[in-house]
C-alpha cells in the first residue's frame, strides 16, 4: 500500500457527513483524504493545499457546486467529479458546462467511483507530464531559433567585412553584431599607433578608452561579477551585463568569442593590406624614379651621340681649313685629311657598337611600367 507521503489526495466537499465519511472509507486506502462542509471551505483549503481531485457535491448551502467548480477553475486544472442525488440531462450539462470533469449519481458504487477517481487523477498527471513536456520543446525550439538567428549574426558579419579595408569600418561593424545579441558592449580595435574604440553611445571617452588600455592584457576572457572582457590580436570586447541565467550567459560567451576572434583576424587582413599597399606604392613611386632616370640617361646617350658627330666633322673641317696656313704639299694635305678622318670614323664606330643600347634602354623602361588589373580596381595581395 502506498504511504501517506506518496497517496494522491482527494478534497470531498459535501454538506453531509454521513456521505463524506462512505466516501472516505471507499477512498482512504489507497488516497488521502480531505473533506470540506461547503462550497466556500473547499474553495479555502485548495487554496491552502490542492488535492489532487475534487469530489464536489452539487447541492449545498451557500455556494453550491456548480459555482465553487467554477471558482477553482479560474486557478486550478485538477479534475472535479461532481455528485448528485438527480442524475439529470440537465445538472450533467451544467456539470460539465461549469467545468466538471466527471459525474456520479447517488447512490454510488464504490469500486466504479474508486476506478473514475484514479482513472482521472492519472490522466490529469499525464496531461501535466506533456504540458511540460510541450513546454520544454518550445523552449527548446525558441533556443534553437536563438542560436541560428546568432549562427546567422556571425556568417552575416563575416560576409559584410569579408573585403574590409578601414578599422573604424571594422568597430562600427563589430558593435552592431554584438548589438544583435541583445546586449551592451563596448568594443575596441587597435593598429599601429593607434586604437578605434566604440560604444551604443559613439566614440569611447577618455576614461572608457583608458579601461580598455587596462583589460587588453587580461588574457582571452575574464569575468567580474556580471561583466566580461574578450581579447583576440588586437580586438578587444567588453560586455557590460551578462545575462543572469548561467547557460544563456554560457552560449553568449562562446558567441562572442567567435565573433571576437573573427574580428581580429579580420583586422590583421587589414594591416596585411594597408602594409601590401604601403610596399606597392613604394614600389610604383622608386619605379616612377627610376624610369625618369632610365629616360634621362637615353637623352643624354641620344645627345651625346649627336653632338660627337657634329664636334668630330667640326674638327675635320677646322683642320682642314688650316693647310693654307701651313704650307703643305697637296699629298701631305690628302694624307693628313685620311688620317682625320679614319680616327673620326672610328670614335663613331663605338656609337654603332653600341646601338643595342637602344633596345636595352627600351626593355628596362618596359619592365618598370606599373601594371594595373583589367578592371581597373584595387588588386590586393592578401
Amino acid at each position: 500500500m502506498a504511504t501517506t507521503a506518496t497517496r494522491p489526495r482527494i478534497l470531498i466537499a459535501d454538506d453531509d457527513f454521513v456521505v463524506r465519511g462512505a466516501l472516505a472509507a471507499t477512498f482512504g486506502g489507497d488516497f488521502e483524504i480531505d473533506e470540506a462542509a461547503s462550497g466556500e471551505e473547499c474553495l479555502r483549503r485548495i487554496e491552502a493545499r490542492p488535492p489532487a481531485l475534487v469530489v464536489l457535491d452539487i447541492e449545498m448551502p451557500g455556494m453550491d457546486g456548480y459555482a465553487a467548480c467554477r471558482q477553482i477553475r479560474t486557478r486550478h486544472s485538477m479534475p472535479v467529479i461532481f455528485l448528485s442525488a438527480h442524475d439529470t440531462l440537465d445538472e450533467r450539462l451544467e456539470a460539465f458546462a461549469s467545468g466538471g470533469d466527471d459525474f456520479v449519481s447517488k447512490p454510488f458504487d464504490g469500486e466504479e467511483f474508486r476506478h473514475k477517481v484514479s482513472r482521472l487523477i492519472d490522466r490529469h498527471l499525464q496531461l501535466a507530464e506533456i504540458r511540460r513536456e510541450q513546454e520544454s520543446l518550445q523552449e527548446f525550439t525558441a533556443q534553437l531559433l536563438q542560436d541560428i538567428g546568432r549562427k546567422d549574426v556571425l556568417f552575416s558579419f563575416m560576409r559584410q567585412n569579408m573585403h574590409c579595408t578601414d578599422y573604424e569600418v571594422l568597430a562600427d561593424s563589430l558593435l552592431r553584431a554584438t548589438d544583435e545579441y541583445a546586449i551592451r558592449c563596448h568594443v575596441q580595435v587597435r593598429y599601429g599607433g593607434g586604437a578605434v574604440t566604440q560604444t551604443p553611445s559613439g566614440p569611447a571617452s577618455p576614461l572608457e578608452t583608458s579601461v580598455f588600455e587596462q583589460c587588453a592584457s587580461l588574457g582571452p576572457e575574464f569575468r567580474f561579477g556580471r561583466r566580461m572582457i574578450l581579447n583576440c590580436g588586437d580586438v578587444s570586447v567588453i560586455v557590460l551585463q551578462l545575462p543572469e541565467d548561467a547557460s544563456t550567459a554560457e552560449r553568449l560567451q562562446e558567441r562572442l568569442s567567435v565573433l571576437t576572434e573573427s574580428a581580429a583576424a579580420i583586422a590583421e587582413t587589414i594591416h596585411i593590406r594597408k602594409e601590401s599597399a604601403s610596399r606597392a606604392e613604394a614600389l610604383q613611386a622608386a619605379s616612377a624614379f627610376s624610369s625618369a632616370a632610365v629616360e634621362e640617361l637615353r637623352d643624354k646617350y641620344r645627345a651625346q651621340q649627336a653632338d660627337t658627330h657634329v664636334f668630330l666633322q667640326r674638327l675635320i673641317d677646322d683642320v682642314e681649313s688650316q693647310y693654307v696656313h701651313l704650307g703643305m704639299t697637296e699629298r701631305q694635305e690628302e694624307v693628313m685629311s685620311a688620317t682625320v678622318r679614319h680616327r673620326a670614323e672610328e670614335i663613331l664606330k663605338l656609337f654603332e657598337a653600341n646601338e643595342g643600347f637602344e633596345a636595352q634602354f627600351a626593355a628596362i623602361l618596359t619592365s618598370l611600367q606599373p601594371r594595373s588589373s583589367a578592371s581597373g580596381n584595387t588588386v590586393w595581395l592578401f
